[in-house]
């Protein structure tokens, strides 16, 4: 009974911050027409040109130029006048987080059911990188509703209540199936996990991982230079509206965009470590990987452990990409993220783990 109040509870939240997000959408006018010149359209759009500009990336531009000529369309107009004044497309951000939803209610049972096989698995990951990495762009993914939230909260970006609610949104299904947000639902995540799963290295990978002590304390530190950098306006960063994680964005490789240096050489060193290294963004970087993994205890459906049927034969331990299946196994409080792969639940030939919402199996 304890249980069903539980998932009750997480997903009249969800539903809830749902509904405040949706109210939440701009009523203000929009103007646009492809005769418009920058200036014009900032100045009808209430708009500074510069902030437009900067936001297009675009240094030198014409003033006689029209938005035909630059190449910029309505939606790309739209896109650019949210992003510099704020506007939230609250109805979109509604319509994706319920698609990512109902996308964790179809893994967390496939799970639960055991049927998570590497075809299937492959479909998933490949749908996540296609669907919620190219075809939506690098603005809705758990890690960028996060450093807009900490952006907000900083003051260098408008509607924190907005992005709160998106970082909430997020975290939430991350506790009903054990951060099944970051295993699947986070496009780069997903691409990671491709690349691991490259034939090759097999032993190397099984008897090197990076302790996780050492991968934690890194993006611990990672994050407290976040926030100090942006507090103390460490290379003008604050002054740009921008924090450390916009030098090395990965997100920017689904909309091609590498216009700092930084972004590109930064995405090559992860593709090398993730064929390594199990998730090594996730575990050294991601800010919402940190702060899923201390919500991880609170999931409501994660990997089990019936010990009446364990034989402590360590199959899982064996299998798991990561190192969690080796605290879940030990019963630590603090052990690695689970991604929720389910390569611990093919191991096991005793039917002693599951994924499940079912404590007592724990």
């Amino acid at each position: 009974m304890l249980k069903n109040i539980k998932i009750i509870f997480i997903v009249v939240l969800f539903m809830i911050a749902e509904i405040v997000l949706l109210s939440m959408a701009s009523k203000q006018d929009f103007y646009f027409e492809p005769e418009y010149t920058l200036k014009e359209f900032a100045r009808l759009n209430d708009a500074k040109p510069g902030k437009i500009k900067h936001e297009l990336e675009m240094s030198d531009v014409r003033g006689s130029a029209t938005l035909f000529e630059l190449g910029i369309d309505q939606d790309r107009a739209l896109h650019v006048l949210s992003h510099v004044k704020g506007r939230f497309e609250a109805e979109k951000r509604v319509l994706v987080q319920t698609i990512f939803a109902l996308f964790a209610a179809v893994i967390i049972f496939l799970l639960c059911k055991n049927r998570m096989n590497s075809v299937v698995k492959m479909v998933l990951l490949l749908i996540s990188i296609a669907c919620f990495g190219f075809l939506l762009g690098k603005s809705y993914n758990p890690m960028t509703g996060m450093v807009k939230f900490i952006k907000g909260i900083a003051g260098i970006e408008p509607n924190i209540a907005a992005w709160g609610l998106v970082f909430v949104c997020f975290l939430l299904l991350s506790m009903i199936g054990t951060k099944v947000v970051c295993g699947w639902i986070c496009p780069f995540g997903a691409l990671q996990e491709l690349i691991y799963k490259i034939p090759g290295l097999g032993k190397f990978k099984t008897k090197y991982k990076i302790p996780f002590w050492l991968s934690n304390s890194v993006r611990i530190m990672v994050f407290l230079g976040c926030i100090i950098a942006l507090l103390s306006n460490l290379f003008g960063l604050r002054e740009q509206g921008r924090v450390i994680y916009h030098v090395i964005n990965p997100f920017n490789l689904f909309e091609f965009n590498f216009s700092l240096v930084s972004i590109p050489v930064y995405i090559g060193i992860i593709f090398i470590s993730a064929y390594l290294f199990y998730r090594p963004h996730c575990y050294l970087v991601c800010p919402f990987g940190l702060f899923s993994w201390l919500f991880e205890k609170m999931s409501v459906f994660k990997v089990r452990i019936d010990r009446g049927k364990c034989t402590d034969c360590k199959a899982c331990v064996k299998a798991c990409p990561g190192l969690a299946m080796e605290g879940i196994y030990a019963e630590k409080l603090l052990s690695a993220d689970c991604f929720s792969c389910g390569e611990c639940l093919d191991s096991c030939k005793f039917d002693a783990l599951s994924y499940s919402c079912d404590s007592k199996k724990d």
